[in-house]
């Protein structure tokens, strides 16, 4: 919840990439795939030179896999 309280008070910040990649470790941890692989995706867009997305994008390939979406992981 502090991930999300930050990403939504503070939606311009520089630290944003980082604060949403750590919500999409914790989601992708307690089993929350779909909400971990919608935070990976906003920081693949959206910061895409933020070292955060270097992550994501492994991270968004690790969950493709998982749910067997196989052009989505390859993609990725």
């Amino acid at each position: 919840t502090t991930f999300t309280k930050f990403v939504t008070d503070y939606p311009k910040h520089a630290l944003m990439p980082k604060a949403l990649a750590r919500r999409g470790l914790s989601s992708k941890e307690v089993r929350d795939l779909p909400k971990a692989r919608e935070d990976f995706t906003r920081i693949a867009k959206e910061f895409p030179s933020d070292e955060a997305a270097e992550l994501a994008l492994l991270n968004l390939g690790l969950i493709h896999m998982e749910l067997h979406e196989t052009k989505e992981m390859i993609a990725s």
